[in-house]
């Protein structure tokens, strides 16, 4: 009976830790995806907005691509 109570007790513990891992993620994607619409808008609403700079073209893929990673963490 004991055994099957410590059991039962780390499967809710490993629920419980699962679920806000999965929420703090969630947080962080969702800030993420914020900053980056607003980088983005910004950026292209500035009158020296160049799509065309190595710099301005790595800015908005870096982070897309953080964005994208953070999405593929929940996954794993």
């Amino acid at each position: 009976m004991d055994r099957r109570f410590g059991s039962r007790a780390y499967q809710y513990f490993e629920f419980v830790v699962v679920q806000a891992v999965t929420l703090l993620m969630a947080i962080v994607v969702t800030a993420a995806l914020a900053h980056l619409v607003v980088n983005i808008a910004h950026d292209i609403l500035a009158t020296t907005f160049d799509p065309t700079n190595a710099a301005v073209f790595q800015s908005v893929f870096g982070g897309i691509f953080t964005v994208v990673i953070a999405l593929e963490f929940k996954r794993s």
